[in-house]
């Protein structure tokens, strides 16, 4: 099983968009500042019960900076998988 797709709406720095992976070892290349970090922290936010349950919270500043006012706007961040196994 691995994570073939990811897509976040509104988090952070990311208005709308989708990362696909394929099976196997995949790199995210980017400038500094261009949301590297904030594709695995949202990653993070769906799969690891580890984190610190502060964490979890998403605060104004998650929201993406171009909404302006984030009030009535939604984050979404979802995973898609591929071979998924029988157990």
């Amino acid at each position: 099983m691995y994570i073939s797709k990811l897509s976040l709406v509104n988090y952070r720095n990311f208005a709308k968009t989708s990362f696909l992976f394929n099976k196997g070892v995949n790199t995210i290349i980017g400038e500094n500042g261009s949301g590297k970090s904030n594709a695995f922290r949202a990653i993070r936010l769906l799969l690891d019960d580890n984190m610190l349950r502060s964490a979890f919270k998403l605060e104004e500043q998650d929201f993406n900076r171009k909404l302006g006012d984030w009030r009535g706007h939604w984050i979404v961040i979802s995973a898609e998988f591929s071979d998924i196994g029988p157990d």
